[in-house]
């Protein structure tokens, strides 16, 4: 268990158990090795990283129902022009409220940061995902016929009319959010208690946040054929942040969904 605080030797402050270092006067804990915390991880204060989640999971929603109720009555709600405005909206106010929470931490990014081969690693896990998405689907359609769950369509009728913004919009600023609150938020938070807890429940959390919960009949038989590869993706998402930071599951997230909006717009254009 990695809550509580410790007393600094030096300054006799108290801080989160899972610093290295005493912010307050930056004396080293001799201790620090004995903890068993992960370097990897980006440890911020449990409170921050139950308010990441809680921004992510909870504020996306708030947002993007404050933008619905405002636009509804200008936009036919089933329209590419309203789905990437209200995406553009909820993303960048997020984004901006996250950033808002990090305040104070800079100094703990730059370890996550400064290495070049995460980078690597993430993107060739992209094709890890991509490979299990074309493997896993050509399985199911031997047995059923399927196709792309609500989410994803909504994301190609973005696409589709929006090709520039939908790269900022879902390419960018959406897995950067999601990073954020699933990764840095709730798998370091749970992180806490122990190794595998985590990785359970972060991918579950992560593949039902792309669920269309209003589904029936074949519809819904549709969505949850479609569940594994999200629970997959958010898996190596995790494992990525686990063993090579974030830098490697923000590479790994941004180039999975990149990849999918040009795979769209070459579709499109053939």
């Amino acid at each position: 268990m990695l809550f509580g605080n410790k007393k600094c030797e030096k300054c006799g402050s108290n801080y989160d158990v899972v610093l290295s270092t005493c912010p307050t006067c930056k004396h080293v804990d001799k201790d620090f090795e004995s903890y068993g915390v992960p370097k990897q991880l980006l440890f911020l204060p449990a409170y921050k990283q139950l308010l990441l989640f809680a921004l992510g999971l909870i504020g996306l929603h708030l947002v993007s129902l404050v933008a619905e109720l405002i636009f509804v009555n200008f936009y036919d709600p089933e329209s590419p022009d309203f789905l990437i405005l209200i995406n553009g909206i909820r993303y960048s106010v997020i984004t901006l409220g996250m950033g808002g929470v990090l305040i104070g931490n800079n100094d703990l990014f730059k370890r996550h940061f400064n290495k070049w081969w995460p980078y690597l690693i993430g993107f060739g896990a992209t094709f890890v995902i991509l490979g299990f998405e074309l493997i896993y689907g050509n399985i199911i359609n031997l047995f059923r016929e399927t196709t792309e769950n609500i989410n994803q369509e909504a994301a190609n009728s973005i696409v589709s009319s929006y090709p520039l913004l939908s790269i900022l919009v879902l390419g960018f600023l959406g897995p950067i959010v999601e990073e954020f609150t699933y990764r840095v938020g709730l798998f370091t938070f749970l992180r806490r208690i122990n190794r595998w807890l985590p990785y359970i429940v972060t991918s579950l959390v992560f593949a039902f946040i792309h669920f269309g919960f209003g589904s029936t009949g074949d519809e819904l038989i549709n969505e949850l054929l479609n569940l594994p590869s999200y629970i997959f993706a958010g898996l190596v998402f995790c494992f990525l942040y686990d063993f090579f930071g974030l830098s490697a599951a923000l590479t790994a997230h941004i180039s999975n969904n990149l990849i999918s909006i040009l795979l769209t717009i070459l579709i499109l254009n053939i």
